[in-house]
């Protein structure tokens, strides 16, 4: 039987999730601020206005309340129903639904907090006139708005709407979001992930599958199997694959996979063992080192992170499934290259066990990561060039980058770097961000990402990257041109200048990109042009050094 003796890591991490989100939260009854869970607002008071997405935490809290003793259950759902109204005072504002500046109305924050709260309410017997004021503000946006870049914003804000027509059907029209969701499910690639800035991403990929499980808990007449099935075959090849970070190979640069879907998936019966092998992946921290959830910080565990993972424990430690059978399998057969995502897997089938192989990330400026031969691994995440005006970057997910040559052993990528500027936090820019949202409203976040996020093409000098394996040897041979001859070129670090929210947490990457291996390079400043050629290796490894 599945049970979570089975699944004792996920326990464990929940009893730090739990008090991460208390810690968080405003417990203090007579408090004008209690249920919010945004502690930099109500507590340290170094913002002004809470992150409404952060009162996602109010579902974590009332699937805790589920299995306490009775006293502190009735404390948890008690602040769970605050949370539910707290967030009704931020939803009726004008420019409600903000995350990072005031008057913002974003949309991230619409859709998950919205679905968050509706969950909430649903195990409630009465919902007061306060919190449906805040209902009908959100249906009215979620109803009007949508989002095309990033689809796992897209499905958790179909799943919002599916729970308010659950709620209440005078909210939502059915059809609105049957209509929405064929359109979403139509953007999946056959290779089983939704687009995420023009790519795949397994982070935000697991952050949809949970969404998907939502969509069909509130409209089970609306089949979404096909496509959680191919989402959970993604993950699952993804995952298991070998790879030594997601983040390099991730459109978003993510790391995390959140649970709850995978759990979910425990139900399909041709999913179960592959499932339990998921998730025991997470508890093993063969994902993310040291654990797989150790390093989210305490907005995300208030956030999705923190919410998938209380889900995930409820669900596991309710159902009764029969024990697996011996012949259960993984969803299909073992792919470890995936063309639309633009990540290639390449292997010298000549070399000796266990043979060196590497995962290459076309659409990410031929990012790598890989495991060589004796137990060695690597990062690679391209070079930074930086002027006295500007600064360009191969790390960048666009489709601006071409394959330009492809084969078993081998693949050459190039393209333009992209512009991108380290932005310092001040007091200035805040002041014109909140001029410009005052002005704008929502208009102003389309612009804010084609600034930070969406570059399809970079303007900067071409960077052509051909990448190789010989034997039990990697080689990178890197181009960049034009390139002045005060220009700085150094290697990039794993954190990238794209902006993400939920990336940069800490990697033991970031600290050793390479280990157990030897890494030489050559490198020539010719008059403009700039060249380098990378060797890794286990062969001549043989105790840590300097070098490595």
């Amino acid at each position: 039987m599945v049970s979570l003796t089975e699944f004792g890591w996920l326990e464990e991490t929940l009893a730090l999730v739990r008090a991460r989100v208390l810690t968080n939260g405003c417990r203090d009854p007579q408090s004008r601020n209690y249920g919010c869970f945004d502690r930099n607002w109500w507590h340290y008071r170094i913002v002004d206005f809470p992150s409404v997405i952060l009162q996602q935490a109010s579902e974590t809290l009332e699937c805790l309340s589920g299995s306490s003793v009775a006293a502190e259950s009735d404390a948890l759902r008690d602040l769970a129903a605050a949370g539910t109204r707290f967030w009704a005072t931020r939803a009726t504002r004008r420019g409600a639904f903000e995350e990072y500046y005031p008057n913002e109305r974003s949309f991230p924050a619409l859709a998950f907090s919205t679905l968050a709260i509706c969950n909430v309410l649903l195990k409630h017997e009465e919902i007061d006139s306060q919190v449906h004021s805040g209902l009908r503000a959100a249906s009215s946006q979620l109803v009007q708005r949508s989002e095309h870049y990033a689809l796992n914003q897209e499905l958790a804000a179909i799943a919002a709407l599916a729970r308010l027509q659950q709620l209440d059907s005078s909210l939502v029209k059915k059809q609105i979001v049957i209509d929405r969701l064929e359109q979403a499910l139509a953007q999946q690639s056959p290779e089983g992930w939704f687009p995420e800035y023009y790519g795949a991403d397994t982070g935000y990929l697991s952050v949809s599958l949970d969404c998907l499980w939502e969509i069909q808990d509130s409209m089970p007449e609306m089949n979404t199997l096909d496509a959680r099935i191919s989402a959970f075959a993604y993950l699952h090849q993804v995952v298991t694959s070998g790879i030594p970070s997601l983040a390099t190979i991730n459109s978003r640069n993510t790391d995390y996979i959140v649970p709850y879907g995978i759990a979910r998936s425990l139900s399909v019966p041709e999913l179960q063992s592959p499932a339990t092998e998921l998730l025991n992946k997470l508890g093993q921290g063969t994902v993310m080192a040291p654990k797989h959830f150790t390093s989210v910080d305490d907005r995300y565990s208030c956030h999705y992170v923190g919410r998938s993972i209380a889900k995930a424990w409820q669900f596991i430690s309710e159902i009764s499934l029969p024990p697996r059978s011996l012949g259960d399998s993984s969803p299909s057969k073992r792919v470890e290259s995936f063309p639309d995502a633009g990540v290639v897997r390449l292997v010298d089938s000549e070399a000796r066990e266990p043979e060196t192989k590497v995962w290459v990330a076309c659409r990410k400026g031929a990012n790598l990561t890989g495991v060589l031969a004796d137990g060695g691994s690597l990062i690679d995440h391209g070079w930074r060039v930086k002027t006295r005006s500007s600064t360009y970057v191969s790390d960048w997910c666009t489709d601006g980058w071409r394959i330009e040559r492809i084969d078993a052993t081998s693949v050459t990528v190039s393209g333009g770097m992209i512009g991108a500027r380290d932005v310092a936090s001040t007091p200035i820019h805040h002041f014109f961000l909140r001029v410009a949202a005052s002005l704008m409203g929502r208009r102003l976040i389309p612009l804010l990402k084609h600034l930070l996020i969406l570059k399809s093409s970079g303007s900067g000098p071409t960077f052509t990257r051909t990448v190789s394996i010989s034997g039990d040897v990697l080689i990178v041979e890197d181009s960049i041109a034009p390139v002045s001859a005060d220009a700085l070129i150094t290697r990039a670090g794993r954190q990238s200048l794209r902006h993400v929210a939920s990336a940069d947490s800490f990697h033991s990457t970031d600290l050793q990109p390479i280990e157990n291996c030897l890494m030489t390079q050559e490198v020539v400043r010719e008059p403009g042009r700039f060249t380098a050629q990378t060797s890794y290796s286990t062969v001549a490894w043989k105790e840590p050094c300097e070098e490595c």
